[in-house]
């Protein structure tokens, strides 16, 4: 009766045991759903602010293109604003003979020597800067009785 007795116990032990991992397995598969579904719920999310994300690049995208159009038609307005002022702020000149007057410039009417034909502009900055200092030199101010067409009036450049 000894070895039943044992028998029987040495079962229920096991039986207990056996029990005993089956509701640590229970536990764990319990925790294992509860992680599914929170990766579940993860990549569900993460699936919606990778859309809101995509969204946002090609708004900014669209943007920026929008942005670099609205620079480039500034910077071409700018520069033909620019090149019109130049345009209209360049100097006119008019051929008398052999000089050229040249109007616009800070300086008063001053003759320049008419050097690539006449009617056509030459750029004769040098020449209007020596012309006038020597009729600085050689007079005190601007002499009104002295004018470029007068016979007596005279220029060597």
């Amino acid at each position: 009766l000894n070895t039943l007795v044992d028998q029987v116990r040495d079962v229920e032990s096991r039986a207990l045991e056996v029990a005993a991992l089956s509701h640590v397995f229970a536990t764990k598969v319990l925790e294992e759903a509860d992680e599914i579904d929170d990766l579940h719920t993860t990549a569900i999310s993460n699936t919606e602010n990778l859309k809101m994300g995509n969204e946002y690049v090609r708004r900014t995208t669209e943007r920026s293109v929008d942005f670099r159009v609205l620079v480039l038609v500034v910077l071409v307005v700018l520069s033909l604003g620019l090149l019109f002022l130049d345009w209209y702020e360049q100097p006119t000149v008019k051929s008398y003979g052999l000089f050229v007057l040249s109007s616009g410039s800070s300086m008063p009417m001053l003759p320049r020597r008419l050097e690539t034909g006449p009617g056509i502009p030459c750029s004769a900055e040098k020449d209007v800067k020596k012309f006038s200092s020597r009729l600085r030199s050689t007079a005190t101010g601007w002499n009104s009785s002295i004018s470029p067409f007068s016979p007596s009036f005279s220029v060597s450049l």
